[in-house]
């Protein structure tokens, strides 16, 4: 059986832990990030690449049938 005094201690423990939860919760809110922008230009980059490609390749073609 526990004394009251470590009941109290178990209690301020607890009081502590959770107000350290929720500042953890609070410091992961503020981190998180939006990365569209970021997806968007990695997405015309890739586009942009395919497109140069294909030009490329066709080009070879046109060449080589020609």
């Amino acid at each position: 059986m526990i004394t009251m005094r470590e009941k109290l201690e178990l209690e301020e423990l607890e009081k502590i832990n959770k107000l350290m939860d929720e500042e953890i919760e609070d410091n992961d809110k503020e981190l998180e990030t939006d990365n569209r922008f970021g997806a968007t230009i990695l997405l015309v980059s890739y586009c942009g690449i395919g497109l140069f490609m294909f030009y490329k390749i066709a080009e070879l073609l046109v060449k080589r049938f020609s």
